[in-house]
């Protein structure tokens, strides 16, 4: 992002060196470069095979590869259609390209209207794709600008379990307007999604000769540079593990928890440069962070609420973007940035908390990189031993249902990414309060979404001696969830939406009085709104087989399908009013048409 705010990871065999750097450089991408500080995971393999073959398998390895057969997982074949533009997709013997105009544009206003001084207009060119990013939910692409190693983003992104294309800016929940979005891989996915990045800028052409120690998140970037611990351990093959810490390398599990979590922090955070001298010389020679470091001798990671007198606060551009990204009381709202929620829990106040408490690159499961045993409660018990045994007790839940799993209600699903809601990392006790004064939804309204906030006042007050705030005649009456849904901003939209198909949700509120809510979300403003509208819709009765372009622009129609559809509250609870529902059972459309008219509209982009 602009101005220099991120939103925004042993011995050598003979022949391995020649890996470090591409066979035949290419000069319109960037390339590999070791320097004298760094040896790359093949190296990394000839001692550590079993840690090689986990990082191996994470999508962290996979974060941006060489565009190449097996690395691309879309269909590049045929023609895709934008903006009045004709993209044509052709597989060569030599690798993927795309014939596009020859021009180059940047995303301003939401349409591309800078041209190149000079472009042919009816000119087309082909031009080869040279870099991925993404290898789970979703894969993007770029390809270069003929202006030394610069790439630009390919507009449309793959949706990898949908197995479908979409318009790159639908895949974001944002409505953007004004200024520059990070559309070139070497200013801005260079910084998290790949190891050593370094965009050597040329101060007089400002040409691009960008290298890269590794493609992708490497071991090189959460254990440091390895060319001191290979030297030392060739000089000495016969010495072996003490357990004592060694100081050619770095173990982030054997720092201390603080300099442990900022290793993760150098990607997983909302920052910018400690000083505009920082955010300089990163153009010419990438980060001097290196893991071990005090991360905050060189970023200013960005907390909210933010001093009215910060510099970041007098740029128009930046305050809305930090005003989309956290909810009021500071708690960070977008995924990716998870180190920002966790220096505000009061666990990582305790000086013993870190992001390695839980996660693990070597002993978990890629989708998540949860250590063993942390997708249960132990991952709370482990430091909150006295409540081990008594957990149902504590929750006043049974103890096996979604209500007594600590994660729950300490780390509800309140930020947002990739077309779906994200555990909080800022670690705290549900509020109804919080709620109240900054919308951040709580945990117990995002499961029992049939409830009101005067329903969860009540019970907090009643189990935790919680006191019940000043609430207005909708907290009292409205299902909360209901209220987010067709009233919040576009986050709580997404949020609540996404809730409405999850199953511990869908269980303890009943289901199908949902259908006529997220009908009405269908023709939201937003196209990652009505994306999970529609992926929540379709796992109630009677909707599996629903189809609908979120992409497209029969908005209205796909609502009044999904509404004539529906076949009735069937598991629906006494209290109607609170759901939406007339006497009778069915929609009532004066409620809901005025809690649209209330929809806060204000302008909104979480980039994860």
């Amino acid at each position: 992002m602009r101005r220099g705010l991120l939103w925004a990871g042993v011995v050598a065999c003979a022949g391995l060196a020649a890996l470090a750097k591409d066979a035949a450089p290419p000069k319109d991408r960037p390339i590999r470069d070791l320097g004298a500080e760094y040896v790359g995971s093949e190296s990394c393999r000839e001692c550590h095979r079993a840690e090689h073959a986990s990082w191996h398998k994470s999508f962290h390895r996979t974060m941006t590869q060489v565009a190449a057969p097996g690395v691309v997982v879309a269909p590049w074949m045929g023609e895709l259609k934008h903006r009045g533009r004709t993209y044509e997709l052709e597989t060569r013997e030599d690798g993927y390209w795309v014939k596009l105009d020859a021009r180059t544009w940047t995303a301003e206003g939401g349409d591309a209207g800078k041209l190149r001084a000079g472009a042919d207009l009816g000119k087309r060119v082909w031009k080869k794709i040279a870099l991925t990013t993404g290898s789970h939910h979703q894969q993007v692409f770029h390809f270069p600008l003929g202006e030394g190693r610069k790439l630009r983003l390919f507009p449309f992104t793959w949706l990898i379990p949908e197995q479908r294309w979409i318009p790159y800016e639908t895949s974001f929940l944002g409505s953007y307007a004004g200024g520059e979005l990070t559309d070139v891989w070497n200013e801005g996915c260079i910084k998290c999604h790949a190891t050593g990045g370094n965009p050597r800028r040329d101060d007089k052409t400002g040409r691009l000769d960008t290298t890269v120690v590794e493609f992708g998140i490497a071991c090189e970037a959460c254990h440091g540079p390895g060319a001191k611990h290979v030297a030392f351990h060739r000089k000495n093959p016969e010495r072996e593990s003490t357990g004592e810490r060694d100081p050619t390398i770095v173990h982030p599990a054997k720092l201390p928890a603080k300099t442990g979590a900022m290793v993760c922090g150098q990607c997983h955070s909302v920052y910018r440069g400690r000083t505009r001298s920082h955010d300089q010389l990163w153009w010419l020679d990438g980060f001097s962070y290196r893991p071990g470091d005090n991360l905050n001798l060189t970023r200013e990671v960005i907390r909210r609420p933010v001093d009215s007198g910060h510099p970041l606060m007098k740029d128009p551009f930046t305050r809305w973007l930090l005003d989309s990204s956290f909810w009021s009381d500071g708690a960070v709202r977008v995924s990716g940035r998870e180190y920002n929620g966790l220096i505000e829990s009061p666990c990582y106040r305790g000086g013993k908390f870190s992001c390695l408490s839980c996660h693990s690159m070597h002993k978990s499961d890629p989708n998540d990189q949860l250590a063993a045993e942390m997708e249960s409660d132990e991952a709370c018990l482990q430091c909150h031993d006295k409540l081990r045994g008594k957990v149902a007790e504590h929750t006043h839940h049974g103890a096996e249902s979604a209500g007594s799993r600590c994660y729950n209600c300490h780390m509800p699903h309140t930020s947002y990414g990739l077309f779906k809601a994200i555990r909080a990392h800022k670690i705290s006790s549900p509020s109804v309060q919080e709620s109240v004064m900054h919308g951040r939804p709580n945990a117990c309204n995002l499961c029992h979404l049939d409830q009101t906030l005067q329903w969860t006042a009540g019970h907090l007050e009643k189990w935790y001696g919680y006191g019940v705030p000043d609430l207005d005649a909708e907290q009292r009456e409205r299902s909360a969830a209901a209220v987010w849904l067709l009233r919040g901003d576009a986050g709580q939209r997404a949020l609540a939406a996404w809730h409405m198909g999850w199953e511990p949700a869908r269980k303890a509120s009943g289901e199908s009085w949902l259908a006529p809510l997220l009908s009405e979300v269908l023709a939201d403003p937003y196209s990652a709104v009505r994306f999970i509208a529609q992926r929540s819709l379709k796992r109630l009765p009677g909707y599996a087989e629903f189809e609908y372009d979120f992409v497209g622009t029969e908005f209205a129609g796909a609502r009044k399908r999904a509404l004539e559809r529906w076949g009735g509250a069937k598991d629906r609870k006494p209290d109607a009013r609170a759901l939406l529902l007339d006497a009778a059972g069915e929609p009532d459309r004066a409620a809901v048409a005025d809690l649209m008219k209330r929809r806060d509209d204000r302008r909104i982009y979480l980039a994860e």
